[in-house]
């Protein structure tokens, strides 16, 4: 049953009085009477109706996902990247559950993950770690990208980075073969052996020196990716006088960075 406000209250009170006025006068039939009582009961206001909740569905709104700094310059065998993805449902939902993975430039994607929400929460952060070797350091532009997949699909736009992993040449040893020359027409063989850093390729230049302050070279070498060792090698041929005497040669690198072998000596034994 509808309640009445005084102001219906009010205008029925009206409508009654004035149908009896035009009654006792004559003025109105009975009909008329009729009509226009449902006229005025008909035009009253009636009591506002309460508007209807609406419903706040819970769903992801949006997802900015952040790399870490790119690394350029020396790295270590393997390289971790770092992830971090804000992840925003529509503020005043109902709570729930929202399940991702990570999806990146090589083609891999990591296992599923969920993340779940309490009723009004609006923000949850998801990390994710991409390890990588130093040999894919050469530069190239590489992505990453957060996939949901419930309660609805998103993808966020693309987290890109770099890594470049630049050549070093951490020590140099030199040595000779044979140690001892007997006064025949031979050739001493050095041979350098060059130490790097994990790289993702470049080049490598390098020279001899001898005791008596020859140089021999300069030689530039390719530096593959995912190198660690290089091995070098020069001939010094010996000719036989008398005498006993030592002589060495040792490998000096200039480029990347300049690093100098230990001198690698024979013997010189003719009498």
């Amino acid at each position: 049953m509808r309640v009445s406000s005084s102001r219906e209250r009010s205008g029925s009170q009206l409508a009654a009085t004035l149908v009896g006025r035009l009654a006792r006068t004559g003025l109105i039939s009975l009909t008329g009477l009729a009509l226009l009582a449902f006229a005025a009961c008909d035009l009253m206001p009636s009591a506002a109706t309460p508007p209807t909740p609406t419903h706040i569905p819970f769903g992801v709104s949006g997802v900015a996902v952040t790399a870490t700094a790119p690394v350029d310059g020396l790295c270590a065998a393997s390289v971790p990247i770092s992830f971090s993805a804000a992840i925003n449902v529509i503020p005043g939902g109902p709570g729930g559950v929202v399940t991702y993975h990570w999806a990146r430039s090589d083609g891999t994607s990591t296992a599923a993950a969920t993340l779940s929400f309490a009723p009004g929460g609006a923000s949850h952060t998801a990390t994710s770690t991409w390890t990588l070797p130093a040999s894919a350091g050469t530069s190239a532009a590489r992505w990453t990208t957060l996939v949901v997949t419930a309660p609805a699909p998103l993808t966020s736009p693309q987290a890109n980075f770099t890594l470049t992993c630049s050549p070093h040449v951490t020590s140099a040893s030199a040595s000779v073969s044979p140690t001892v020359y007997n006064c025949g027409n031979e050739t001493m063989v050095f041979t350098g052996v060059i130490h790097l850093s994990p790289t993702g390729g470049g080049s490598m230049t390098y020279h001899w020196v001898q005791d008596d302050a020859t140089v021999i070279g300069p030689k530039t070498v390719h530096i593959a990716p995912g190198t660690t060792t290089l091995t070098v090698t020069t001939g010094r041929a010996q000719l036989p006088h008398t005498g006993y005497s030592v002589y060495w040669d040792k490998l000096v690198v200039t480029s990347p960075n300049t690093v100098t072998s230990n001198e690698s000596s024979y013997t010189l034994t003719c009498i």
